[in-house]
């Protein structure tokens, strides 16, 4: 039987995670307009490769898509 896990996102998340979101944080919020944006489309694009690079190398576990 499988055990669901309803757990807030800072709950999964280890020690050295926490600590580079808060260092994060505080620099960002240092940051004008322009950069904050900056480095948020930054992180945006990151994430979008990243689960892209996931999806792309699921296909190529199945083999090609026709």
């Amino acid at each position: 039987m499988y055990k669901v896990q309803n757990k807030k996102g800072s709950e999964q998340m280890n020690e050295e995670k926490k600590k580079a979101l808060a260092r994060l944080a505080e620099t960002v919020s240092q940051l004008d307009k322009v950069s904050f944006n900056y480095i948020l489309g930054v992180a945006d694009g990151m994430a979008i490769s990243k689960k892209q690079a996931e999806l792309d190398k699921q296909i190529a576990m199945c083999g090609s898509v026709k």
